[in-house]
């Protein structure tokens, strides 16, 4: 499906921070099919333009040294679409979110990188030339967001105070809580809580990718460098996800027949 621009508080965009972007570039375009292009996002930072059909749908840059240093991993960020970024980042503050570092501005749009209450982080975006992924709920784009917590209570009430988001609780056959998360009557994303079988997972924003057989491109995964964490399984009639690491190390869900 073809995006031409998103609402406030609606998943727009997807973005990894790594520690080899030519090698996470080499691994992408070959899973997904993408090109990569290389283009400057400020005077000092370049970003990997991740492509489907020569159209945007997600970006690589390089993982900042002082936050390896610090023990961050590779990983993707979910990153929400915003009218006013500085409005937003007020609203975040006063609903117990916190921020890091400056807004990046370019002219691609102005980011921000934040963490709700619960520890998980993600990004702000404000549109500028880019108004988030092209493409979205297709192969090779992402098709959704999920967020993993510790307390769906608080997760809750700060996406509520920040983007007016609704909870809807829908009970699963494994005797789990499945909670959606609304705006306008309209599904935008997905939260879980932290189970303790699945072991010290930090609160985090899971990224889903669109892809035509969950099985295929899992094992095409592992022949490129990247490993399985979570097997494909079925979860509707049809629909089969997996979970997957690339060669440095980010987690990420693929989705088939959803």
């Amino acid at each position: 499906m073809e995006f031409t621009s998103y609402p406030h508080g609606m998943p727009n965009w997807v973005d990894l921070a790594t520690t080899d972007v030519e090698d996470a570039a080499r691994f992408y375009r070959n899973l997904f099919g993408w090109t990569t292009e290389t283009v400057p996002l400020t005077d000092e930072v370049q970003v990997t333009m991740c492509l489907l059909r020569d159209r945007p749908v997600a970006a690589l840059s390089a993982l900042d040294p002082m936050a390896a240093a610090g023990g961050a991993p590779a990983h993707w960020s979910t990153c929400i679409a915003v009218s006013e970024i500085t409005e937003t980042l007020d609203l975040l503050e006063k609903a117990g979110g916190s921020r890091f570092g400056p807004v990046l501005e370019s002219p691609l749009g102005r980011r921000a990188a934040v963490q709700d209450p619960t520890g998980a982080f993600f990004a702000l975006w404000e549109a500028g030339s880019l108004i988030g992924s092209a493409f979205a709920n297709e192969p090779g784009a992402f098709t959704w967001n999920e967020l993993q917590t510790n307390d769906v209570v608080v997760a809750a009430d700060f996406y509520q105070d920040t983007f007016e988001w609704k909870v809807e609780a829908t009970p699963m056959p494994t005797g789990n809580v499945y909670h959606v998360f609304r705006r306008d009557g309209h599904e935008l994303a997905g939260m879980m809580e932290i189970q303790p079988e699945w072991g010290p997972v930090p609160p985090n924003w899971g990224i889903y990718f669109a892809i035509d057989d969950c099985d295929a491109a899992a094992l095409a995964a592992t022949e490129l460098g990247g490993g399985i964490e979570v097997p494909a399984m079925s979860i509707s009639e049809s629909g089969r996800i997996a979970m997957l690491q690339d060669p440095q190390g980010a987690y990420f869900w693929i989705s088939s027949g959803m």
